[in-house]
């Protein structure tokens, strides 16, 4: 995480590494800190679903998807979405 290229969202932090292979990977993090359990839960289904349904998953990057503590007041798929489509649109 510390050679990565970072991007700050309103509710999420995406940490972006080039790697040599050419298929991409995404990793999800949820921290205590944004609540307990069940909204933690909640916050990764919502990212997966939103990732899923977008076919997003860039090629020959590593990128970390941080949830921070205002994810915990996002109300729906569409909230999270919306915050996700930006950062992508940072990262092209």
């Amino acid at each position: 995480q510390s050679a990565g290229a970072k991007l700050y969202g309103r509710h999420f932090l995406f940490i972006v590494a080039k790697t040599s292979s050419e298929t991409g990977r995404v990793g999800i993090t949820v921290t205590k800190r944004v609540g307990g359990a069940v909204v933690r839960n909640r916050i990764r289904r919502w990212v997966r679903e939103w990732l899923r349904t977008h076919q997003w998953i860039p090629r020959g990057h590593d990128v970390v998807v941080i949830a921070k503590q205002s994810a915990a007041s996002l109300c729906g798929r569409d909230a999270v979405g919306a915050d996700l489509q930006k950062l992508v649109g940072q990262l092209t």
